[in-house]
């Protein structure tokens, strides 16, 4: 922090300018008041010295060249006689005086002349030589000048300026006839760094769309309070040996993982106004548009990082600071990852299924209406977003859910409702939510689709009981079962955004759900592009387990033995065929559970985290959507239906 520019006017008698001396003579009992002196130590005059202190610190910017009176006096207010003149002296005597004084142990009155050396001649002006009655003469000190002077040597100083009445026809008053003009400038240690390194905004991701070339600056700084001095003269190098470290620990060390994959920045992508950097910023050009072209002939994503240090021989360096990482992602968005699977579904798998439903989501415009059903309204987990039909649309070989910051208002609205579906008078954002009219029991599903990783989002591919009522549907949520093959949103532990693979059953108690949960933060992937590319899930569902995969990646395996529901005593009827005791993933017998699909774009709620409106509007895409299996097969009993 700058320290305060202060100058301090109260003044500290030296004993070597006591009032009794033997050269004051007497005249009838009474002083001999031909004793000239100061006016302003008189004016000051407090028992010790005629000392007036100004202190400052090394770093204080912006002080004035500061004038001082000098007007000859006498004692008892007793003005001079005409053409009285005296010598004004620097009186360099009495200062060294006052230094050896300052040695001796425990003699506080002249502490503060140890260490102290005479005022250099650059920084005063004496506006004359003498002094005389009714003329008063004036010293200049140049106090900035005399600041940066220490500044510059680096070291501390108290100097003084000792400016003394000297006659060889008048007697002097040995007390008040000089003036000690004290300057105690601290200096601060410099440890410059690079101003830029504090602002902590050089990790970028730009995609090959967008990339644009960036001219920004490099500025020599220093710790609050301190300035750059003028001659303070640092090289700009490119530090392989920094970046090379941090790549070392990028794996090991989380506070480094923004530089896993990191290549330097080749020489052609950036330019330096200058190798030099001084009091003046130095313009520093990244060419980020041309090296998207660059990524994009290489087909694929890439990170750059430039890291430049500044040295010198002369001043020091924060070693924290001295170092600024320019790191730059260029997302490829030519990529096959990048762009919707222009190839038909397979008919049968490895495992022997065969495509028993699918939606490619090929034809533009609005989503077919005999396979999908929209959701309408505020549904489930406390969500945001309202959700209506004219939110998904199918476009470009995707079926586009787009969740909009848009007010909607709610016809359901009963103000003061404990009800959070009632409560709410509007909707602050909408979105889409379709359920397939397609059920199905055991299987493969595969979905491949592209997230908006952005904070608030919650897309989700998931399954769950179809439910209309015993006996003409399945049972009731959770004992219909959950099957969460796809949740993104924000770890309740970390922060991280993750994926999220879950099954649920139910318990003895109505709606609530036992769970087998597994999240992984998308980070761990360990890809630069996670989250602008197309991502395939899976779901194998056989008699024994729930398998579920992201990018052929096992996320979780759920064994079927241990999803059995709970008792039903809630039911109050035939607990039985609403699913008491039996498993809505494996039992088959008379009236079983079929899964529908819901694909959905929520927004904050329970799980989605705080919304970032900036961002809006945000896009789910869904490339394609299949579901296979063995229906002939007796012995996996693998069967669908149409709701």
């Amino acid at each position: 922090m700058k320290k305060s520019l202060f100058i301090a006017s109260s003044v500290l008698l030296a004993a070597g300018f006591t009032g009794c001396q033997e050269d004051i003579e007497f005249n009838q009992g009474g002083v001999n008041l031909t004793q000239y002196q100061l006016q302003e130590a008189k004016d000051i005059w407090k028992g010790s010295d005629c000392n007036v202190v100004n202190s400052y610190d090394s770093d204080t910017e912006g002080v004035q060249d500061t004038t001082m009176t000098l007007t000859l006096a006498m004692y008892q207010e007793r003005t001079p006689a005409a053409g009285v003149t005296l010598d004004l002296v620097v009186n360099s005597d009495t200062l060294n005086q006052a230094i050896q004084n300052a040695q001796g142990e425990g003699n506080s009155t002249y502490a503060i002349y140890k260490n102290a050396q005479l005022l250099p001649s650059q920084f005063y002006t004496l506006s004359s030589a003498s002094v005389s009655a009714g003329s008063p003469a004036s010293v200049t000190v140049k106090r900035q000048a005399l600041i940066d002077y220490v500044l510059q040597n680096r070291t501390t100083g108290t100097f003084v300026l000792p400016v003394s009445l000297k006659s060889t026809q008048y007697k002097v008053n040995s007390v008040l006839g000089t003036m000690m003009y004290i300057y105690q400038i601290g200096y601060n240690e410099k440890a410059y760094y690079i101003k830029e390194v504090d602002n902590n905004n050089n990790r970028q991701v730009m995609t090959s769309a967008d990339a644009k070339n960036v001219e920004t600056t490099l500025t020599l700084a220093l710790r609050d309070g301190q300035r750059v001095s003028a001659d303070a003269e640092f090289d700009i190098i490119v530090d392989t040996d920094s970046l090379n470290n941090a790549i070392a620990k990028a794996y090991s060390d989380d506070n480094f993982s923004a530089f896993r994959h990191a290549e330097i920045l080749p020489a052609q992508y950036f330019e330096l106004e200058s190798t030099k950097l001084t009091d003046e910023p130095v313009k520093l050009t990244l060419k980020y548009g041309d090296l998207a072209q660059y990524v994009i002939s290489n087909n694929k994503s890439s990170r750059y990082v430039l890291p430049l240090t500044i040295k010198s021989a002369k001043d020091l360096t924060n070693v924290e600071k001295a170092t600024i990482m320019y790191n730059v992602t260029l997302v490829n968005l030519e990529g096959d990852d990048m762009k919707a699977d222009p190839n038909a579904a397979p008919q049968t798998l490895d495992n022997g299924r065969s495509l028993v439903w699918s939606d490619e989501f090929n034809t533009d415009g609005a989503f077919d209406a005999s396979m999908w059903v929209p959701e309408n309204g505020f549904c489930r987990n406390n969500e945001a977003q309202w959700y209506q039909g004219e939110n998904a649309t199918v476009k470009d070989g995707n079926l586009v859910i787009t969740a909009k910051k848009e007010r909607k208002a709610n016809p359901n609205y009963e103000a003061g409702s404990s009800d959070w579906k009632k409560n709410r008078e509007y909707a602050e954002y909408t979105s889409a939510s379709l359920v397939s009219n397609f059920t199905f029991n055991r299987g493969t599903l595969i979905c491949r689709a592209k997230l908006p990783c952005k904070s608030g989002t919650w897309p989700a591919i998931w399954t769950t009981g179809h439910y209309t009522g015993w006996p003409n549907g399945a049972w009731e949520w959770p004992y219909g079962g959950e099957i969460d093959i796809m949740e993104y949103y924000p770890n309740h532990s970390t922060g991280l955004p993750s994926i999220h693979a879950n099954v649920c059953w139910g318990t003895d108690t109505r709606w609530s759900g036992a769970w087998d949960s597994m999240n992984v933060p998308t980070d761990s992937f360990d890809e630069l592009d996670w989250d602008y590319k197309y991502h395939v899930w899976r779901m194998d569902w056989d008699m024994d387990n729930i398998m579920l995969y992201c990018d052929g990646q096992l996320i979780n395996q759920i064994e079927l033995s241990k999803t059995n529901n709970g008792n039903g005593s809630w039911w109050g009827g035939d607990a039985w065929n609403a699913g008491a005791w039996r498993n809505p993933f494996k039992d088959t017998d008379w009236n079983p559970c079929y899964q529908q699909i819901f694909l959905n774009l929520a927004l904050g709620g329970d799980n989605g985290g705080a919304i970032d409106d900036a961002s809006t509007p945000f896009e789910y895409l869904v490339d394609y959507i299949r579901v296979y299996q063995n229906p002939d097969d007796a012995n996996t009993k693998e069967v669908n239906k149409m709701k």
